[in-house]
């Protein structure tokens, strides 16, 4: 049978648990599972496994890998392996050392730094992502609109995106810089500058966003593929 344990900090022990409510400075032991977890706190962990981690406020610190269903909520992560989740609903801060896969979606309002590759079936980045690769279905990366980062000189908030690679089905970017995507159809405004672009059927281009070299396949294929570019 799980327990359900409210603490207010301290050590968790190993075992199962079901609903563990964590206020204020945790560490949690390898062998810890959960139904879920509420961090409103610190937490540090070995790792991480269970269903669903809920940030209320606060910070969660993994040594190695996050395995749950689901991640929401408001808040910190700092993963030192690798992330892998179901669905993602985050506004915050994602910083991982390794990979991040989520299979079905993933939403994050913030910043997202990911060492290495980043994959889910959609994504929606509002803030800064700065990714190695991504992998998506249908990616949208775009910042996050308020002058008060300006006003604040909040600088990690009011910056472009920096992705390596993109490949996906559909990409809508506003203030990318990429150096290879991989698209069928793309929308790249404010600022986006792309040093390479491959795409199937439609590439739209605001006049502040630029592409430096498009791919053979892109432009040799009659009436299968189209640059436009938006007043």
């Amino acid at each position: 049978m799980s327990l359900n344990l409210t603490s207010f900090g301290g050590i968790i022990r190993s075992g199962a648990y079901g609903h563990l409510i964590l206020n204020g400075t945790h560490t949690i032991e390898s062998g810890v599972r959960f139904r879920r977890l509420t961090v409103n706190g610190q937490v540090r962990g070995p790792h991480y496994a269970g269903d669903h981690i809920v940030f209320v406020s606060g910070e969660l610190i993994s040594d190695g890998d996050v395995r749950v269903r689901r991640i929401s909520g408001h808040g910190r992560m700092l993963v030192k392996g690798h992330l892998r989740c179901e669905l993602l609903d985050f506004t915050g801060e994602i910083k991982t050392a390794h990979a991040l896969h989520c299979i079905q979606s993933m939403s994050v309002r913030g910043l997202l730094h990911a060492a290495d590759a980043v994959t889910a079936n959609h994504i929606e980045i509002f803030g800064i992502a700065e990714v190695m690769a991504m992998h998506a279905k249908i990616a949208a990366i775009e910042p996050l609109e308020s002058e008060i980062f300006k006003r604040l000189r909040m600088r990690n908030y009011h910056a472009p995106s920096h992705v390596q690679t993109i490949h996906a089905s559909t990409l809508k970017a506003r203030w990318l810089v990429c150096s290879h995507i991989r698209v069928d159809s793309a929308v790249l405004l404010d600022g986006c500058r792309i040093e390479y672009a491959e795409f199937r059927d439609d590439l739209v281009l605001d006049r502040s966003s630029s592409v430096a070299m498009l791919s053979d396949r892109s432009q040799r294929v009659p009436g299968a593929a189209a640059e436009r570019r938006q007043a």
